[in-house]
């Protein structure tokens, strides 16, 4: 076991070199001025200026903002209260990097601080990117607990820029994959210290960012509770029992400000605001999620094989964690492919599958270990296939970005006219399959 302590130099030195790149590529000025605050991300926003702005965390009124443009979705339960879908978990990750950019447009004369402006645009990218880096940094620190210090190094930089992850750090890093990425990251870490002192103070941290993962996402509960009762298995006799009611009560503290925002709104401590959409749990789309042409896993990320074959040597080497984690992958891809929008709407790749990277980084960890011992040769071919997978991932991303590689219509035919492309084939609506969304949440999911 590696030790490696936190290293106050590399982190920060991680995150500037980051951060450069982000401010080369400027994800903020998009196109017929979009910003970065639409979609999915405006939801998980809206908490923000809504309270700390407009003083209308109902949306009673309209705000001097263009709504539609942002594609905002409100449920009304009541005519003069609206209730956001997605909980607000990533408005409690937004918030520092809200307030300074709120800050910075109220002293400047020429910018509306209205929520929506550039400097909130920028400093959500800016979150992304710190949280992303943030958890690639401890997910390195985590895996160096089993693995040699270089082993852990390679795993975490091919988590980072041979995944979807790359993606989702610098172009939508306010989405709440880098995010969860981090977080689950920092826990696996927390978690190991806990094991060793069982301090009241980790078992607060450990609370804490489970109630936020959770509030983030709620499927999230299935990772994180199973990964309680693997620390309570592993701890056994030496268990603080105390420790347990404080952690959940950490969690749920967590949660107050959702529950009484969905009391206001909708006169329920609980309330699914997602309507009409659901899981098929006896149709789970599993196939389809890993290898179609529309959003499979492995096509878009191949890289990720090589994790599976981690699980080799990991069972070897460390039983306790195959046990854990194989058994946790197969019940989460089972669940999140279940989902009645199995492809996820528009995205790159199967976006659920980044926040559970943290744990797929162990087995990968321990396959690359193996790998660094063997015969050059060896060696030389396995790296040159991460290298590979590494530019298919860069390339598939300057496609996406251009919309040549379809947001949510790829099929077979599609993929194979623009393989290795950058310009638009001929008749390319022929190649595409638009998925019918609204035959989906019924069921007719065969897309």
């Amino acid at each position: 076991m590696y030790k490696t302590k936190f290293n106050w130099k590399y982190f920060i030195g991680l995150q500037l070199l980051a951060m450069a790149f982000l401010f080369y590529i400027k994800p903020w000025q998009q196109p017929n001025d979009e910003g970065l605050i639409h979609w999915d991300i405006s939801l998980y926003y809206t908490y923000l200026p809504a309270t700390f702005i407009y003083q209308d965390i109902a949306i009673k009124t309209q705000w001097p903002v263009d709504f539609g443009k942002m594609q905002m979705g409100f449920d009304r339960p009541y005519k003069d209260r609206a209730v956001v879908k997605m909980s607000m978990g990533m408005a409690y990750v937004y918030s520092p990097f809200f307030f300074v950019a709120h800050a910075l447009a109220l002293l400047h004369p020429n910018i509306i601080a209205n929520g929506y402006s550039m400097p909130y645009q920028a400093a959500l990218a800016i979150e992304g990117v710190f949280w992303v880096i943030t958890g690639v940094y401890f997910l390195f620190l985590f895996l160096a607990r089993f693995v040699s210090a270089a082993s852990a190094a390679i795993t975490a930089t091919i988590i980072f820029v041979s995944t979807n992850l790359f993606y989702y750090t610098f172009w939508q890093g306010a989405m709440s994959h880098g995010a969860l990425f981090a977080l689950l990251a920092i826990v696996l870490w927390q978690g190991e210290h806990y094991l060793e002192k069982q301090r009241l103070k980790q078992a607060l941290l450990l609370g804490f960012l489970t109630g936020l993962i959770i509030l983030i996402r709620p499927i999230m509960v299935l990772p994180l509770l199973a990964l309680v009762v693997f620390y309570v298995y592993r701890l056994r006799g030496k268990l603080i029992w105390i420790h347990i009611p404080i952690t959940l009560l950490m969690a749920g503290i967590v949660w107050v400000p959702q529950l009484v925002y969905w009391k206001y709104t909708t006169n329920h401590w609980l309330y699914y605001s997602y309507g009409g959409e659901g899981f098929f749990f006896n149709d789970p789309k599993i196939v389809e999620g890993l290898f179609s042409f529309r959003k499979g896993w492995l096509i878009y990320t191949p890289v990720m094989l090589f994790s599976i074959l981690g699980f080799w040597p990991l069972k070897r080497q460390n039983k306790k964690w195959f046990w854990f984690i194989a058994p946790l992958l197969l019940a989460y891809v089972y669940v999140i492919f279940s989902w009645w929008c199995w492809w996820y709407g528009g995205s790159y790749g199967a976006r659920p599958m980044i926040e559970f990277y943290p744990f797929l980084a162990l087995p990968l960890a321990f396959l690359i270990q193996v790998i660094l011992k063997k015969q050059i040769w060896i060696r030389a071919v396995v790296f040159s296939f991460i290298m590979l997978f590494t530019m298919h991932n860069m390339f598939a991303i300057s496609q996406y970005k251009t919309s040549l590689l379809h947001w949510d219509s790829m099929t077979y035919k599609a993929y194979r006219a623009i393989f290795l492309k950058t310009t638009w084939p001929e008749n390319y609506t022929d190649y595409i399959d638009p998925p019918d969304y609204e035959a989906a949440k019924k069921g007719h999911r065969d897309q």
